[in-house]
């Protein structure tokens, strides 16, 4: 994500300005910037390793100063540096009591009036930056924070924040991916086949790689990332039908194929065994459930929701490990 590069980049340039000015010989920064494997250690390493040190006030005014002056000049728009670091604040802050008024002002307020406060309010900007440093590190609080903020229902302010900050192509790659299934699906009934025979021949996509479409080979993609596409796919299947099963089916029927349909995403996500059906009319009917459920944007996020409120996060990791993707587009 280019925001984060180049905040990253940017605080440590500061920390290397700073170790300088502290009398440092050559051959300790060196050391300092080099990773455990003897190399020389990315932005994003030295940013982890030495998270109390630039943590710093000076670098953190320094950096912001140099964040919001500067980022039109890398084609960053401001709205998505301020979506970017005001959602690690919103998170990282969300259960401190003495951060109260700043996390209620955010929740209130429309963006823009987040921006101007950023923009204006210089303690503000260094707190988020200070945010965004410990939420590389302490992980813990930072999930436990953001299922926190699902079971209270805060959750559509930080959607928008960090809709504002992620890069188009990194916001939809599930959708993507979820979208070459659903378009192979359609391409079928558009040619005039019938509901069974199009779910066959979408399944042939994965069985025998047979794809009329191409939309994988249009974007490029060699033989090698295409399968490990298709297997991520077959995952998003599954993890979306999980999340479904746990809540109120979108097929909902006495029928034996259709609850057994059910229960399959259940324990396949459970155990992390992504496998496809060898009985066809399963198969379909899984896959047929997971096509109506791209069109219900409402019953995916209620499903999501209820995956954070009976704290599963940990099963969907297994199958769905950019499950936070997910959520930007809920918000659109």
């Amino acid at each position: 994500m280019e925001v984060e590069k180049f905040i990253d980049e940017t605080l440590v340039d500061f920390y290397c300005n700073m170790c300088e000015l502290s009398g440092m010989n050559e051959d300790e920064i060196d050391d300092t910037f080099r990773s455990v494997d003897g190399l020389e250690a990315s932005d994003k390493e030295v940013l982890v390793t030495h998270n109390d040190e630039i943590a710093d006030e000076l670098i953190l005014d320094e950096a912001y100063w140099f964040l919001k002056d500067n980022c039109e000049e890398r084609e960053i728009p401001i709205e998505k540096l301020v979506g970017f670091l005001v959602s690690k604040y919103f998170i990282f802050n969300y259960e401190d009591k003495s951060k109260k008024r700043v996390i209620d002002f955010i929740k209130n307020s429309s963006i823009d009036k987040i921006i101007k406060r950023f923009m204006n309010d210089d303690e503000f900007g260094r707190k988020t930056l200070e945010a965004y440093i410990h939420s590389n590190t302490d992980l813990n609080i930072f999930n436990d924070a953001r299922k926190k903020i699902y079971e209270n229902n805060d959750q559509t302010i930080l959607l928008s924040l960090e809709g504002l900050s992620l890069d188009y192509n990194v916001i939809t790659i599930n959708e993507l991916l979820r979208n070459v299934i659903c378009n192979l699906y359609n391409y079928y009934i558009s040619m005039g086949y019938g509901d069974i025979e199009a779910l066959n021949y979408t399944w042939q996509f994965f069985i025998s790689n047979f794809d009329p479409v191409g939309e994988l080979d249009k974007m490029g993609f060699d033989q090698v990332t295409k399968a490990s596409f298709k297997q991520y796919m077959l995952c998003l299947i599954y993890a979306d039908l999980y999340e479904d099963a746990c809540n109120i089916p979108i097929i909902q029927s006495d029928n034996y194929e259709d609850r057994l349909a059910s229960v399959i995403p259940l324990v396949m996500t459970q155990l992390g065994m992504i496998n496809i059906p060898k009985e066809e009319g399963i198969r379909n009917r899984i896959l047929k459930s997971f096509i109506l459920l791209q069109d219900d944007k409402e019953k995916k996020c209620s499903n999501r929701k209820k995956t954070y409120t009976d704290n599963r996060l940990n099963v969907l990791r297994k199958v769905n490990p950019t499950y936070m993707l997910d959520e930007i587009t809920f918000n659109n």
